[in-house]
């Protein structure tokens, strides 16, 4: 089975996300306290989204994302909008 590691970046803003050639998996956490749309799926804050491919697969795809303001904002809201992304992926042969 091939070697595989991973990367977590933070994102506070509109984000494409660029996969490695080798990506294998993608999950992405709403860190913040708006509503995160990744490919306009919102994602409520806490929430994470996966995306998998097989075993010795390579995930493809385009994944991007934005923050939005939640409808009912409560009185002192004060926007905080941040995406946690880890990707795991096989290292080169």
């Amino acid at each position: 089975m091939r070697k595989q590691t991973s990367r977590t970046n933070t994102y506070t803003t509109l984000t494409k996300i660029t996969l490695d050639q080798l990506s294998n998996s993608l999950a992405v956490k709403n860190a913040g306290n708006s509503i995160c749309l990744l490919n306009n799926d919102p994602l409520q804050p806490g929430e994470v989204k996966i995306f998998t491919a097989w075993p010795e697969e390579i995930l493809t795809g385009k994944y991007n994302f934005y923050f939005q303001t939640p409808a009912v904002v409560p009185i002192g809201y004060v926007q905080d909008d941040m995406a946690v992304v880890t990707e795991q992926y096989y290292l080169p042969h």
